[in-house]
């Protein structure tokens, strides 16, 4: 999850610093707005605009009923003042969206309501971003820190006319973008799910310590993964209980929504007790390689061990031998060391020390 290494703790500032205060935490990728405004008969659509035009389009009287303003990138601080002078959005939300790291949560104000999500920037990988969305009477304002965002499947839903988001009021609008990021997070979960079985299958036929890294990597992903998803959990399961802002009609969506939220929790602890297994799985694998390794090596020291003291008896250099000058003594120690050697090997055979594992039959 590299979307997480390297950034500075969430809700962290400057030491002593007042409530509110706003320093851009690090450098990001360009900011780049678009705007949406729509309701069923009208659909007003502008990307790359600047902060006096956002003013320029929210206030206009004759606007559509409903406006989505999109924010991607690293925003300043000028820049989150300006919106906050545009839609009135508090100081400590913006000190959470500038930051730029935030647990999820979903937090009510005076002027309105402000949630922070998490998206999967990649089906492919595990790197979440952060998505905050600061919600009014008629607008939505959505902040993520990269330029690719789930919120595009959205934006391009609005262009059906007949679509039930250009009819929908805001409480909707945000109930689609908590889905929608909900969403996005089971495909890399399931992606590493399908990856851990395959090196489960390719351990039990063939052990080896090869993979070990690879599930380490992915335990790794798994314990940050299910960190970040427990708070979205959590504060999913807080929006039916804003019954000021959600209507009724809403609260069933929003019910689905959080039992897809602690599905996605449960599948992630199943993933993290997989890679247990498979780490087990490849461990246990190779310790009985080295025990089955160890076994022969004790077995065949085993059968040297008396050949070794035969031969030491009779490479003492002493006259009184009477086996010394015995015509067939060379031949009768050979084949009492033989004797000996073949009864321990056979010991061992039966005793199943030295014999071979079988392969499974692939039929």
């Amino acid at each position: 999850m590299a979307g997480y290494r390297g950034r500075r703790s969430a809700g962290v500032g400057e030491i002593g610093s007042p409530p509110g205060h706003l320093v851009t935490a690090e450098r990001g990728p360009p900011l780049l707005v678009k705007m949406a405004l729509f309701d069923p008969a009208r659909l007003e659509l502008e990307s790359e605009i600047s902060l006096d035009r956002v003013r320029e389009l929210y206030e206009s009287p004759d606007r559509p009923r409903t406006a989505w303003l999109d924010l991607r990138g690293q925003a300043s601080a000028d820049e989150l003042l300006q919106l906050a002078a545009i839609f009135g959005i508090p100081r400590l939300a913006l000190e959470d969206v500038i930051h730029g790291v935030q647990r999820p949560k979903h937090e009510i104000f005076e002027e309105g309501r402000f949630t922070v999500l998490r998206y999967a920037r990649d089906i492919d990988s595990m790197e979440l971003e952060m998505l905050a969305v600061f919600t009014g009477q008629d607008f939505l304002v959505t902040f993520s820190r990269q330029h690719q965002s789930p919120m595009d499947l959205l934006l391009e839903r609005l262009l059906n006319p007949a679509g039930p988001l250009r009819s929908a009021s805001v409480d909707y609008v945000l109930y689609r973008i908590v889905d929608v990021s909900v969403d996005s997070l089971f495909l890399p979960l399931e992606n590493m799910s399908v990856r851990l079985l395959e090196i489960e299958d390719e351990c039990e036929e063939h052990p080896s310590p090869r993979p070990l890294h690879e599930v380490h990597m992915l335990r790794r992903d798994l314990r940050q993964f299910i960190r970040a998803i427990v708070p979205v959990r959590d504060a999913v399961a807080l929006l039916p209980r804003d019954k000021r802002f959600f209507k009724k009609q809403t609260v069933p969506y929003l019910r689905d929504v959080r039992d897809h939220a602690v599905q996605l929790v449960e599948l992630s602890q199943q993933s993290r007790d997989t890679a247990n297994d498979v780490r087990d799985l490849i461990l246990s694998g190779l310790n009985l390689r080295l025990n089955q390794a160890m076994r022969l090596l004790t077995a065949v020291s085993t059968i040297f061990i008396p050949l070794s003291f035969i031969a030491g008896v009779y490479g003492m250099n002493f006259d009184n031998m009477p086996e010394l000058h015995h015509a067939w003594g060379y031949p009768i120690v050979l084949g009492a060391m033989a004797v000996v050697g073949l009864s321990l090997g056979g010991w061992f055979l039966r005793q199943g020390w030295v014999a071979r594992t079988r392969e499974p039959d692939e039929s």
